[in-house]
């Protein structure tokens, strides 16, 4: 590898205009070329970012030396790409969901494996700074023991999104953040209900509400839909020392302490039940995880860092996700 990487954009739909934006403002890469097979929309962003448009993938490949590539194209088409790009020996960052299906997830961790490239999962939500934040937290025990996890994940239709459900595009975020805090959990007992009022996605279901309980007696809700006009992004963690409350969004971060049990309690403790203690807010450097994300990706081909999702936590993430369809039909 030269010493500054060649990267190509592979789509450039919604997500993978975004990282040829980024790779482009880097001083430190060359953004060598855009592949779509949209003639119209390679040849506006190639122009934009000032680098080579091509409509066929294969011609890329032959023609152009790459470190690396960002994998951007619709989820039933990702292993396909990864086989030509891995047989390359160029190293993958590849958009979430990873793959449809665990069998799909499964063969495209071989091929990456066997190849022996770097591959980086774009579970963008991993690498926004406050769930980071929240992850080292709850690790450090900081909550003590967890009673249950609320999720809300809501927001408009997302036009660009064709080939995957509201649970997969949407809920797919917190299902891996899920297994990466409270380990894997194909195997937890699980209750889903799914509403298909199908008003926007005639498909598949517009609203899902996922409960699950862990082994530990964990509960965890996840309710997610693409009906809402605006969109919401929380998660609320309680344990035995408190509530962290994260919008992920603003990026913004509290918790709520639990008041210690004490003597001649005032009216307004009776009122809301319980004794209030401390509400802190946790101060997080705000920065955009789709930067944080590439940065991961170029440090994990320089040598420099380790990849901070890997095909594996993507896979762990689509066990759970298959585990939760499999209970809808039942």
């Amino acid at each position: 590898m030269s010493n500054v990487p060649k990267i190509a954009v592979i789509g450039v739909g919604n997500m993978g205009k975004n990282h040829a934006r980024i790779y482009f403002e880097r001083p430190d890469v060359e953004l060598v070329a855009i592949c779509d097979s949209n003639k119209e929309r390679c040849d506006e962003f190639a122009g934009k970012y000032k680098c080579k448009a091509y409509y066929d993938l294969d011609e890329m490949l032959t023609n152009e030396q790459l470190d690396g590539v960002s994998i951007c194209v619709p989820t039933m088409l990702h292993k396909a790409v990864v086989e030509k790009i891995a047989q390359k020996k160029i190293n993958i960052l590849l958009e979430k969901p990873a793959a449809h299906n665990v069998k799909e997830a499964e063969e495209i961790r071989d091929i990456i494996k066997k190849a022996g490239v770097v591959c980086v999962v774009g579970q963008i939500e991993r690498y926004n700074p406050a769930v980071r934040k929240v992850i080292d937290l709850v690790f450090k025990g900081e909550l003590g023991k967890i009673f249950y996890m609320n999720i809300l994940r809501q927001g408009p239709y997302p036009p660009g999104v064709v080939d995957v459900d509201v649970l997969t595009d949407l809920g797919i975020h917190d299902l891996e953040i899920i297994n990466y805090l409270l380990g894997k959990m194909g195997d937890c007992v699980s209750h889903a209900c799914l509403q298909t009022h199908n008003f926007i996605n005639k498909k598949d279901p517009d609203i899902i509400r996922v409960l699950m309980k862990t082994k530990e007696n964990i509960v965890i809700n996840l309710s997610t839909d693409i009906l809402s006009p605006t969109k919401i992004r929380k998660l609320y963690i309680c344990g035995k020392k408190g509530l962290l409350s994260l919008d992920y969004i603003t990026q913004e971060i509290t918790f709520y302490e639990n008041g210690k049990h004490r003597e001649n309690i005032d009216y307004q403790e009776i009122l809301t039940g319980v004794t209030v203690g401390e509400e802190r807010k946790i101060i997080v450097e705000k920065k955009e995880p789709l930067l944080m994300e590439i940065n991961n990706f170029l440090n994990s081909i320089s040598g420099k860092e380790k990849p901070y999702v890997t095909i594996d936590d993507a896979l762990n993430g689509i066990i759970l996700l298959e585990h939760l369809k499999e209970n809808f039909k039942k």
